[in-house]
């Protein structure tokens, strides 16, 4: 964005305002008026253009919304941590105004499945989390969260958090509290404890339950037991979130266990970071699909969400000698390498052009790692594209490292997908359209999850706001340098207060907040 857009001004008080009448203001700025504000006006429903005072005007700019409808030309004013108005606001005034004329304004991303909760406490601003655009991140994934609640909510208030926070309730982590890790189905006795812990925790202000049927003590859990936990939350409003006991080859046996617990429960259901791993079970999205389109015709409310990228994270430190054998040249990318020209070259890149073959490059160098893509990406494309489809990372946003051996077992996906379906997805494959990108990760997982009030552009609603050039925007972060911040973010709101300004992180601004379900 040219400088003269992004210059700031400080201007006079209100009374000098009143003397001459108005104040022009030039280029993308943020101007200071009054240290006090006004009572707001109601929004004015007719088409003349609004008159009000608000502590920030954001002017001009394509206003994406969330709802899925065609964005349109506008401004938005807020006062304190709320949108009080959206249209004309041309005779308006503000304590900072900001022209976002070229932008795109959509409402803060909601990472639908984050582990920002695990690190809040080492890196409370969240910036790999803020500088993607995110605002809202739902943790207590994959059967893992703090227990309690409370004592949790307590301690991130009373250190402050740069993103909002919703908080699920880890089905392990009630099991482990209840009877460890024992690999055996819960007696009567402890089956009641667990419900009486989660009551808790639902009440507390978690939104529901997740599990993660991979890992221990979730794999020991049957059925029966993840019904009858799943009936409680249901009880509170709540949403099932699985990550399911196989996404390879036993994916289309796991679905249909996820949707029988959603049918038996009576409770929404979510499937976590959803996609089909090792090609020879690709086969099977036209299967999971059909599955998953039958339970909602019979009345289920499902959805999925999906991070952009093609290797989960124990597909991204993969030594070569171990795997060259048994994974397609084309699908393994040099990760660190003794040569420096091949990093980021896939296996059957690097035999091409310098004639090599696996065992003569090993010999080469028998250090190097690779990063295997087992998700296809015309997979990807297809779930991202489902009306049931929403976004995620399946990161946290963690300090940054120095430190080059943990800087490399960053997934790049905590960097940069959420910037990467609009750059890639939207922009460069035409694969979605930028209010279905956005809606997919604003309006439609607010509505699921039932966090009120987010998620769409709406007077009334909190100004958790991003605005990016659409044109710009890209995720910059690799598999071989994962710490990259993405391009074309030029502001993120978080309750009305500025967390990014012209690309740059806001240091010291804690906006966010513990949100509890109700």
């Amino acid at each position: 964005m040219p400088t003269r857009q992004r210059t700031i001004f400080v201007s006079s008080t209100i009374l000098v305002l009143a003397l001459i009448g108005s104040l022009v203001v030039f280029g993308f700025n943020v101007s200071e008026l009054s240290s006090e504000t006004p009572t707001p006006a109601q929004p004015n429903p007719s088409e003349k253009p609004v008159e009000q005072f608000f502590d920030i005007l954001i002017s001009g700019g394509l206003i994406v919304d969330g709802s899925g409808q065609e964005g349109f030309q506008g401004d938005i004013g807020i006062i304190g941590d709320r949108i009080i108005a959206v249209g004309d606001l041309s005779n308006s005034r503000a304590h900072t105004v900001i022209r976002a004329d070229g932008t795109v304004i959509s409402p803060g991303f909601i990472n639908t499945h984050s582990h920002t909760d695990e690190q809040i406490f080492n890196e409370p601003n969240a910036k790999a989390a803020l500088m993607q655009g995110i605002t809202t991140e739902i943790g207590g994934q994959d059967g893992r969260s703090p227990i309690p609640l409370e004592s949790y909510f307590e301690r991130v208030e009373e250190q402050g958090t740069g993103v909002n926070l919703v908080m699920l309730v880890g089905q392990g982590s009630v099991r482990q509290a209840i009877m460890g890790n024992d690999n055996r189905p819960a007696s009567a006795t402890e089956l009641t404890a667990m419900i009486k812990l989660l009551e808790q925790e639902m009440q507390s202000g978690g939104f529901g339950l997740s599990t993660g049927l991979e890992y221990i003590p979730g794999r020991y859990t049957p059925t029966e037991e993840l019904i009858a936990l799943s009936k409680v939350v249901a009880e509170y409003d709540g949403v099932y979130v699985s990550h399911m006991r196989s996404e390879g080859d036993r994916l289309l046996e796991a679905l249909e266990e996820t949707l029988y617990i959603g049918k038996e429960a009576n409770i929404p259901v979510n499937i976590s970071h959803f996609k089909i791993v090792f090609e020879r079970n690709w086969h099977k999205a036209d299967d999971a699909l059909a599955l998953i389109e039958d339970a909602i015709a019979e009345g289920q409310s499902i959805i999925f969400d999906v991070y952009p990228y093609l290797a989960p994270d124990y597909a991204t430190n993969l030594s070569l000698q171990q795997v060259y054998r048994y994974y397609a040249p084309e699908r393994l990318i040099v990760k660190t390498a003794n040569n420096s020209d091949y990093i980021g070259k896939t296996l059957a890149d690097i035999y091409e052009e310098y004639g090599l073959t696996g065992e003569s490059l090993l010999a080469q160098d028998p250090n190097i790692i690779v990063v295997s893509e087992l998700v296809s990406e015309e997979l990807l494309v297809r779930f991202l594209q489902s009306p049931h489809a929403v976004v995620s990372n399946d990161a946290s946003a963690r300090p940054f490292y120095q430190n080059s051996y943990w800087a490399s077992r960053v997934h790049p996906r905590a960097y940069g997908a959420f910037p990467r379906v609009i750059s890639r997805y939207v922009n460069e494959q035409n694969a979605l359209t930028l209010e279905e990108a956005i809606h997919k990760m604003t309006g439609k997982p607010a509505e699921f999850f039932g966090i009120p009030e987010r998620g769409q552009i709406k007077e009334g609603y909190y100004a958790d706001l991003v605005i990016f050039n659409q044109e710009e925007i890209r995720d910059t972060a690799t598999w071989w340098d994962p710490q990259q911040y993405p391009e074309g973010i030029y502001y993120v709101l978080v309750n009305g207060e500025i967390a990014v300004s012209e690309g740059q992180l806001v240091e010291d601004t804690l906006a966010g907040r513990i949100i509890r379900s109700r």
